[in-house]
């Protein structure tokens, strides 16, 4: 089934995750019909989103001398989690499902 984008509903919801918050907003902003490619787009854009915030909130928290040790070990476990989370997003996407994220989904399935 062919989209707004000219490619399949699978192939659009896994491509909303590749460059994150970028190619959400790409995917969202031509996409205007399919409601599981617009979920997944803003999956990504709060998932992108909501990493930022805590990577800049943990780089603000580092400036404290006796904090600066464990938050660079948590910003170091937090991309990590963000890389691997979009990547389960991105294969649940392939294989036509959603990966349903805590508080994201429901936001993003509201605003799809």
């Amino acid at each position: 089934m062919s989209n707004d984008l000219g490619v399949s509903s699978k192939n659009a919801s896994w491509i909303a995750y590749i460059l994150s918050f970028v190619s959400g907003i790409f995917i969202l902003a031509i996409e205007k019909e399919d409601k599981t490619v617009r979920t997944h787009a803003w999956q990504s854009i709060l998932l992108g989103i909501g990493f930022i915030a805590l990577y800049i909130v943990l780089g603000v928290l580092g400036i404290i001398p006796f904090l600066r040790g464990i938050l660079i070990f948590l910003r170091s476990i937090s991309g990590a989690a963000w890389f691997i989370i979009t990547l389960l997003c991105i294969i649940n996407a392939v294989n036509g499902s959603i990966l349903k994220l805590p508080l994201i989904y429901d936001i993003a399935d509201k605003n799809a």
